[in-house]
């Protein structure tokens, strides 16, 4: 009998630890906590954080807040997003409950992200960054580019002028291997009018590298903002008044005489070699950002100086017509035969026995 009780006994001890055991695993299983202790987002981005294990009272509860509101914001709802660099502390608060999580925003260096763009403009519902479109394949690009030049022949044609239709024409059209267009010649030669008219905007062919509107009166305008492959750009005699090649960085040649132009920059143009702005507008010209400049034309512009201290690579100079005394060739390389055209009068001063100046008469 007395064994039956201790059996009993141990039996109903068992049952309750293990009762207790199991409401303690279940007690620890509930335990509320945050979703996310720490989180790293990009500007622009967003993630919704969340409370586990809340009572649909506590949820009710459940009050939002962040530390730096500039570097990351939170909804009522929990959703985090991005706002600047830097780091901020999420938290979120159930009566004297306090939940925490660590955000560090990083900057978006993705082209054309802003730091206030909504995150669908940059993730996917995944919170992942959407993938680039894919590159267009050579043939689809030389397809562009005819499709292109057929609109703007249709155009010039439309307003009366006789370019050809032909792509082929090797005068005014030339195509590299790729079948992208890579010359376009609209200059008027002697006895020639092709009565091209207008603004020529080339800035749809991304692989040009020459183009050419000499002697045309009626061209008002060229854009070529982005043709970063452009080499030589040539428009002597032509009624434009201003020109932007800050985009065009490869720009080797460039050619505005007897034009309207007023102000040249070419300060973005360090492979320039060759500059003609003769009996243009231009009263103050800079070619301090040029050392590659090997040919410079500068003349009739009554100009009161000239710098070229940082042109070491000049082998000709015109600069006649103008009103300066002075000339300092002194950085010219000693080495390389120089021809220098200047007016009578001018003082030219850091010559040597390669420089070879030839003095005119302004009269």
């Amino acid at each position: 009998m007395g064994k039956m009780v201790r059996k009993t006994a141990v039996a109903v001890m068992v049952v309750l630890l293990s009762a207790g055991l199991g409401s303690n695993t279940a007690e620890a299983a509930k335990k509320s906590k945050i979703s996310k202790t720490k989180l790293t987002l990009k500007v622009g981005q967003s993630k919704t954080l969340s409370v586990k294990n809340l009572s649909k009272k506590n949820k009710k509860k459940l009050k939002w807040s962040s530390s730096k509101k500039k570097v990351a914001t939170v909804s009522k709802k929990g959703k985090v997003t991005a706002k600047k660099a830097g780091t901020a502390k999420i938290t979120a608060k159930v009566g004297k409950k306090k939940y925490t999580c660590k955000v560090t925003v990083k900057k978006n260096t993705a082209a054309n992200n802003n730091s206030n763009n909504n995150s669908n403009n940059n993730t996917n519902k995944d919170n992942t960054q959407t993938p680039a479109p894919p590159a267009k394949t050579k043939e689809q690009l030389a397809a562009e580019d005819r499709e292109n030049l057929t609109a703007l022949i249709k155009k010039q044609r439309e307003s009366g002028a006789l370019i050809s239709e032909k792509l082929t024409d090797g005068y005014f059209y030339g195509w590299n291997a790729d079948g992208r267009l890579t010359y376009l010649n609209l200059s008027e030669d002697e006895g020639t009018d092709f009565k091209v008219t207008g603004e020529i905007d080339v800035t749809a062919f991304t692989a040009l590298e020459t183009l050419k509107i000499d002697y045309n009166g009626k061209i008002t305008g060229v854009k070529t903002t982005g043709v970063t492959t452009l080499k030589q750009l040539s428009l002597d005699d032509t009624a434009i008044t201003s020109i932007d090649v800050s985009t065009n960085v490869n720009l080797e040649s460039l050619s505005l005489a007897d034009t309207q132009v007023s102000s040249l920059d070419v300060s973005k143009n360090p492979k320039l070699e060759y500059l003609t702005f003769s009996r243009t507008k231009v009263t103050n010209p800079d070619v301090t950002k040029n050392p590659a400049l090997k040919g410079l034309s500068c003349s009739g512009l009554g100009l009161a100086s000239l710098d070229v201290s940082k042109n070491p690579l000049l082998t000709h100079l015109n600069c006649t017509g103008n009103k300066f005394t002075t000339l300092d060739l002194s950085a010219l390389n000693k080495t390389q035969e120089v021809t220098v055209r200047c007016d009578k009068g001018v003082t030219v001063t850091g010559t040597n026995s390669k420089v070879k100046v030839e003095y005119y008469s302004t009269n």
